[in-house]
């Protein structure tokens, strides 16, 4: 099997993370595209010619990354069960949460402005799925 998304949406499956009401698994589709979308950013920052800037402007108050965010923080994180209870956590939320790891350390103050998706990420950062993550090699770098 190829391709990144893929991949996702089989382990998904086979691990019982796409469950929910359509509206759920709508949901759950965003949050793996608005993951893609932001790793994107991510991509093209660390490819720039000019690295270290491109990561500080896209890290930037009004810059790509802290849009999406402010678009993010519009949604029920942190109010909604579906994004952080047990029952309800989704592929796309584990895919999110993933990506806000990998910027969270690239930017340590990223979610400082952004409550309900700090709920989120350290809601899934606890989980025992994450045990060991901050120990894994990092692929971009500021540098």
């Amino acid at each position: 099997m190829a391709q990144g998304q893929a991949i996702l949406r089989f382990l998904g499956n086979k691990a019982g993370l796409t469950r929910g009401t359509p509206q759920e698994k709508a949901l759950s589709e965003m949050l793996l595209e608005e993951e893609v979308e932001l790793h994107n950013l991510l991509i093209k920052a660390n490819y720039a010619l000019d690295k270290a800037q491109a990561y500080t402007d896209l890290f930037a108050t009004g810059g790509a990354f802290k849009t999406q965010l402010a678009y993010l923080e519009k949604l029920h994180f942190g109010e909604s069960a579906f994004f952080i209870s047990g029952e309800k956590r989704c592929i796309g939320g584990y895919s999110l949460a993933c990506l806000l790891d990998i910027a969270s350390i690239l930017e340590p103050s990223l979610l400082d402005d952004y409550p309900k998706m700090t709920l989120f990420y350290n809601t899934f950062m606890a989980l025992p799925e994450f045990a060991g993550a901050k120990d894994m090699p990092m692929y971009f770098s500021r540098t």
